[in-house]
């Protein structure tokens, strides 16, 4: 795994530990809160500190646990239209200004899924460098106990040395005399070490009362014989590794309570006395500790500290509740046998497996793609064709390529082609009179990428106007102005995700879509005075019609899938000035596997539409600019009547001819109607002119 890899993998991963854990937390806290009353001390310390050592666990489980997601989609934000809200993208957009004016705009879009998005390598650095402050602060209290230790002395009064024997016997310890030191930096008694164990207490113990003296000699002592010191090392480090979770500190403080309440447990059954009266000793004692200021001094960095000092709980709130741990009657003060922790402990780590395969926000990698890794990738390559074709056309029902008339208009799925019939149908399209290939671009994606793949023109046009003024009856009237405009893409769209499965079929998630331009619609009325028109005032807002569908098929490599639907309506209520087009819109979408940095070949260029190599356009003021197929004997009369005539505002006089290299072209102006019957040649361009 590089380091690339590393960074896309580690958010995502704590992400779902986190939540893994919350899980385990929230269920563990709710079992202590229920039974807070009736549980032991003891038990709710093991439960707590059982919880934070599982996070190693689940850390390591997560890795060669079965995977199992959120029952979210994944591809919830690649089925919407647009482009997915924090995805990458890369576009390209390509313009030909060829003639002193830009002709048509292709803009192809391969959005990247956000679960593929690049993560930054902030968050995992982030993420050590917590871990390694918390290194530090641990490292830095070893070297602070280990200094305090050096400089201490060994206990040496009989008395003090006699009760700490005897204590430590009732405990079931065996620990050398000089594990019992004194010191003046210490105002607290304090215990730690592993190996080398430790019970450090303040010069003043000297003075101490032997009442107190074993008080708190049992209570430093149950530390050890729980093995408290080593269960608060792993669970301050297991927190360590969830350091930016809250609730892990949460639980961390309330294992730190529970550990000393369970110590005082201890203390109070081998004390002999009644709960009160030993509530009454611990508190005077821990009293006594609170002065001489020393306490800063004997406790240095506290929070994540490898000792345990007994006046850790000395706060009010604290103290109150180890008090009452100690007097509340009909509660436990028994930890759990072995047993028992064995039956808690193994289920809980088969649960804990299971969880640690939960993944919601982690890239996950199959062991088919692990053992790809050093492969070269494997990419789809879609081709699109958007092609016009005459409604009358053979062509298509000789293919089998026939439209249902009882569907609503629209867009409609025709099926799927092989890649021979896809060939036969170019090449038969291709001879055809009146066939347009309105664009033919491709893109290359990944697999599970949503690519878009837009051909279009940006159709601008007023939406708000100021009403005609006239300052005086002297001066010209100002007809209706314009104030505001919106943008409207005319052309076709296609959005498609393909996906490469394990058999090699491909699953193509595809959402063709067609906008046409069908004219304009005057809204206005003319302004007259006394009688006459001053201005015609027109407001013409323009008529769009839209075809879209989507679908989904299983294909296999180099296979078609093929989409018609008639232009535009028939006929419509709106106005008999809109051109009724019946042309049917088709788009032909192959999919093919191809390997990654490979340059595609060019295939089927001879059986393909041939539209560049045999075609003229026709722009300026007609109903439908373009290009059109071109055949011999084709004039610009018949031209002029594939762009369906000639708009309102066409200067009907005249046309220019463009003809030759487009660097070289030579423009002759023809009068009309005398130009009609100009012969066009393959390549020509037809300009009307606005009158």
């Amino acid at each position: 795994m590089n380091l690339e890899s590393i960074y896309t993998f580690t958010p995502g991963w704590l992400v779902d530990v986190g939540l893994q854990m919350t899980v385990v937390m929230g269920v563990a806290g709710g079992v202590v809160m229920m039974l807070g009353r009736r549980m032991a001390a003891a038990r709710r310390h093991f439960i707590l500190a059982s919880v934070l050592m599982l996070i190693p666990v689940v850390m390591g489980c997560s890795f060669v646990a079965p995977v199992w997601r959120m029952p979210w989609s994944e591809k919830a934000g690649v089925r919407e239209g647009g482009a997915m809200e924090g995805s990458g993208a890369l576009t390209t957009t390509k313009v030909d200004y060829s003639g002193g004016r830009p002709r048509l705009a292709s803009v192809v879009t391969v959005a990247l899924p956000k679960d593929e998005a690049r993560a930054s390598w902030v968050w995992t650095v982030l993420w050590l460098t917590g871990m390694g402050a918390g290194a530090v602060v641990l490292g830095f209290s070893a070297w602070s106990l280990r200094r305090l230790r050096v400089g201490a002395r060994t206990v040496v009064d009989p008395t003090m040395q006699r009760c700490f024997d005897e204590e430590a016997e009732g405990l079931g310890l065996s620990l050398p005399k000089a594990c019992l030191r004194m010191s003046a930096g210490c105002a607290v008694p304090m215990t730690w070490g592993i190996f080398t164990k430790t019970v450090l207490l303040p010069e003043a113990a000297a003075d101490w009362e032997e009442g107190r003296l074993r008080l708190v000699l049992r209570h430093e002592l149950g530390h050890i014989a729980r093995g408290d010191v080593l269960t608060t090392l792993l669970t301050t480090v297991a927190a360590l590794l969830l350091w930016f979770h809250p609730l892990v500190w949460v639980v961390l403080r309330a294992c730190g309570r529970a550990r000393e309440q369970a110590c005082d447990d201890v203390a109070l059954e081998r004390s002999g006395q009644s709960a009160e009266d030993f509530a009454e000793e611990l508190l005077a004692a821990v009293a006594g500790l609170g002065g001489g200021g020393g306490a800063s001094r004997a406790r240095p960095w506290m929070p994540l500290a490898l000792a345990m000092a007994m006046a850790v709980s000395a706060n009010a709130k604290a103290m109150r509740l180890r008090l009452t741990n100690l007097v509340q009657a009909g509660r436990g003060r028994c930890g759990y046998s072995l047993m028992q922790k064995m039956t808690m402990v193994v289920p809980m780590l088969g649960v804990v497996f299971v969880l640690a395969g939960l993944s919601a926000c982690r890239k996950t990698e199959t062991k088919a793609g692990a053992a790809a890794t050093n492969e070269v990738p494997r990419q789809i390559l879609v081709r699109s064709r958007f092609v016009s074709i005459p409604k009358d056309s053979p062509v298509l029902a000789e293919m089998g390529l026939v439209l249902d008339e009882k569907q609503p208009p629209g867009l409609q799925s025709l099926g799927l082609l092989t890649e021979e019939k896809t060939k036969e149908l170019l090449h038969k399209l291709s001879e055809q009179k009146g066939v347009e290939l309105m664009s033919a671009p491709s893109v290359t994606t990944r697999s599970g990428a949503k690519a878009t793949v837009e051909v279009a023109r940006e159709f601008i046009y007023p939406t708000e106007f100021d009403p005609p003024k006239q300052a005086t009856q002297k001066e010209p009237v100002i007809p209706t102005t314009p104030t505001a405009f919106e943008m409207k893409k005319v052309g076709v769209k296609m959005e498609v995700v393909p996906t490469l499965e394990e058999g090699g079929n491909l699953f193509l998630e595809v959402t063709p879509e067609a906008t046409s331009f069908e004219g304009f619609m005057d809204y206005g009325a003319p302004i007259t005075h006394e009688g006459k028109v001053v201005s015609e005032n027109k407001i013409q807002q323009p008529i769009f019609y839209t075809m879209k569908t989507t679908a989904s098929f299983v294909m296999k490599p180099g296979q078609s899938v093929v989409f018609g639907g008639l232009g535009s309506p028939d006929a419509t209520p709106l106005t008999s000035r809109m051109p009724k087009t019946k042309d049917l819109m088709f788009f032909i979408i192959e999919a093919d596997v191809v390997e990654a940095g490979k340059e595609v070949a060019k295939t089927n260029v001879t059986a393909d539409v041939r539209v560049a190599d045999a075609a003229v356009t026709v722009v300026g003021q007609v109903k439908r600019q373009g290009v059109y197929a071109f055949k011999p004997g084709m004039t610009v009369g018949d031209l002029v009547k594939e762009a369906q005539g000639l708009s309102e505002r066409a200067d009907a006089t005249k046309v220019e001819l463009r003809r030759g290299p487009k660097h070289a072209a030579r423009a002759t102006v023809l009068d009309l109607p005398n130009g009609n019957g100009k012969v066009l040649e393959a390549g020509d361009v037809v300009t009307v002119p606005e009158k």
